[in-house]
């Protein structure tokens, strides 16, 4: 299922709950022992913009993107940059593929698969209208949601080829994670709604006619 939710982007905790890997608003992405997070473990310097966007690609690996258009590979037990490239633009999200060694980048009309391990490029897919979230499914799989529609996309082993296979028209804006809980079923028709207004109807009538009864008693 694909619910609604508020993403953090720039703060995570590290698969092993040891860090909390935070991205500034300056050029540093500081790395705190948790749950000790006033003890700083190391500082990751190699941005010179702010850095925006900070995922966990492997046990002891991390890859930031920043203003200033670097995508960057980080180890994070030496606090040492492992690789690095320039980007053409400036993405809007960096998503890091479960279970796989890819990395996916977004702009508002692509999506980039890049290896996790050295940065090389390995396939872009254009995105028929304006790309808002991305959110990682099952192995080898991508859930987009745009300004129109939910498309949902496969990635091959190898991560040279991403296949649409699913479109859902008509979504609102917002951004998405992918759930492995079944969907609640709601309840038919607006009974509840109806519930609720009727019992505050009673509850408004019964305090009037106390108000009213104490104005006649005194």
């Amino acid at each position: 299922a694909v619910v609604s939710t508020q993403s953090t982007g720039d703060c995570i905790l590290t698969r092993d709950g040891r860090y909390i890997v935070t991205a500034d608003r300056d050029e540093k992405v500081r790395v705190s022992h948790y749950p000790n997070c006033y003890n700083v473990h190391s500082y990751l310097l190699g941005h010179t913009e702010f850095v925006h966007r900070v995922v966990q690609t492997g046990n002891t690996t991390l890859a930031t993107i920043g203003g200033d258009e670097r995508l960057i590979l980080w180890d994070l037990q030496s606090s040492t940059v492992t690789a690095t490239i320039k980007l053409d633009q400036l993405f809007s999200t960096l998503t890091a593929l479960p279970s796989t060694h890819f990395l996916l980048l977004s702009s508002p009309t692509t999506l980039s698969l890049l290896s996790a391990k050295d940065l090389s490029h390995l396939h872009t897919v254009p995105v028929e209208g304006t790309i808002v979230s991305v959110a990682s499914g099952d192995v080898g799989e991508i859930v987009v949601l745009t300004k129109e529609s939910i498309l949902r996309y496969s990635v091959s082993p190898d991560g040279l080829t991403c296949t649409p296979v699913e479109v859902c028209e008509g979504v609102v804006w917002g951004d998405v994670r992918v759930s492995s809980q079944p969907e609640r079923k709601k309840p038919a028709g607006n009974k509840g709604f109806e519930a609720y207004y009727e019992r505050k109807r009673k509850r408004i009538e019964d305090e009037t006619a106390k108000a009213e009864a104490k104005v006649c008693v005194s």
